[in-house]
């Protein structure tokens, strides 16, 4: 494995192996030498932005135009966030390291150059890890003294619905959502890269089976826009022809699910959720006026660790939360940063807007983007990615 990598590329992979096992033994940690699992993130966190951050100084990268204002906003509000508020250290940093191994991240896997070995690792590594956490899942569901441990302890918040089953969080260090997000990022990796026709086909069904296991509602439409975009990518050369059929197909569902039964079987699975979610965004902006819209009432409040028994505004949407935490101005920046490294490594439009929708969904409906561990892995899948696409980058 690591004979045709370089130094440094070695010295990544062991890191992320190592990341990847913090992850897996945290309700070990907890359970037997009672570790918190918060220690573990931010320890994951700072290995990780130490590399990227060290990786960027020792290759002499530069910043683009977006990225350096984006990272020195959040310096800012960093910075006025400690003076003004006086919200300790901790939870504005926890935004801003997230931000940076992005930034950085994104430097060190996408825009320089690596073995051919390098990107592939990263994959299995994830697909290994994915693995894993589909086994704890089916653990999780049952009452064995591992799968007892791994749901009560390391951060694992399992839920329910009024179908009768527990969601489980696939001994993530978190909650289902959390759970839901890491699938949805390994799905996205594993649908744009260019593997064998046979290493994709099992590695959707590993995910598929860890999908039921969450059964999350945004992993269910993630997974609908996907198996949209292949009908439509077969379809594309005759289009008109089909178009008839679908357009009847679409309007069939419409009035199916606005006048039969599936409307209130969905209303029995969901409960008072989705109710939930819209009052949470509701009193988030009404908290939004003035200055506080423009740039923020409380960074880390949402997408940081807040301490001290300060709890979340919302606890659903992460284009929300980053709004809260640092307004208006932070979040148009964070979007043309996605914008700009999504358009980076897609070389075919119609990839890269169902990449986008993808996004786009899951960030308005879920707030699992802001796991320290989702980060880590959304700059990884980016370097895969990019990586089997072949582009040739532009600068931002």
């Amino acid at each position: 494995m690591f004979k045709t990598l370089n130094s440094v590329e070695r010295i990544f992979i062991i890191l992320l192996g190592f990341v990847l096992v913090l992850n897996a033994l945290k309700p070990l940690f907890d359970y037997f030498l009672q570790v918190d699992n918060r220690d573990v993130t931010i320890a994951q966190a700072f290995v990780m932005a130490v590399f990227f951050i060290s990786a960027m100084w020792r290759m002499k990268a530069t910043f683009s135009r977006t990225e350096f204002l984006f990272v020195l906003y959040l310096l800012m509000r960093w910075l006025a966030e400690i003076v003004a508020n006086g919200s300790g250290i901790v939870q504005p940093s926890v935004p801003l390291v997230k931000m940076l191994i992005l930034v950085c991240g994104y430097k060190y896997l996408v825009e320089f150059r690596h073995t051919e070995r390098f990107h592939r690792d990263i994959f299995w590594l994830l697909m290994f890890y994915a693995l894993f956490t589909v086994v704890i899942a089916g653990l999780q569901q049952s009452d064995t003294y591992l799968g007892t441990i791994y749901a009560q302890y390391g951060g694992n918040i399992l839920s329910g619905n009024r179908l009768g089953f527990v969601r489980s969080s696939g001994g993530l260090g978190g909650t289902v959502i959390d759970y839901a997000v890491f699938l949805i990022y390994v799905l996205l990796m594993v649908v744009f890269c260019k593997e064998s026709k046979r290493v994709k086909t099992w590695s959707v069904l590993l995910l598929l089976v860890g999908a039921y296991y969450a059964f999350s509602r945004v992993l269910f439409l993630v997974l609908l826009i996907l198996l949209l975009m292949q009908v439509l990518t077969k379809l594309r050369k005759n289009i008109l022809v089909y178009l008839p059929l679908l357009l009847s197909l679409i309007i069939f569902f419409i009035v199916y699910f606005s006048t039969g039964s599936l409307i209130d079987d969905y209303g029995e699975m969901r409960g008072s959720s989705d109710s939930n979610r819209v009052g949470s965004w509701i009193e988030l902006y009404d908290k939004l006026n003035g200055l506080y819209f423009i740039a923020g009432a409380s960074m880390g409040q949402n997408t940081g660790l807040p301490l001290g028994g300060v709890g979340k505004v919302t606890g659903d949407g992460h284009l929300q939360g980053m709004l809260y935490d640092v307004g208006i101005i932070g979040l148009c920046l964070y979007l043309t940063l996605l914008y700009n490294y999504a358009k980076n490594i897609f070389i075919k439009r119609y990839d890269l807007f169902f990449f986008l929708l993808v996004l786009v969904a899951v960030y308005v409906i879920n707030s699992g983007a802001e796991k320290i561990f989702n980060a880590i892995v959304l700059v990884l899948i980016l370097g895969v990615i990019n990586k089997n696409n072949s582009v040739i980058l532009p600068k931002n």
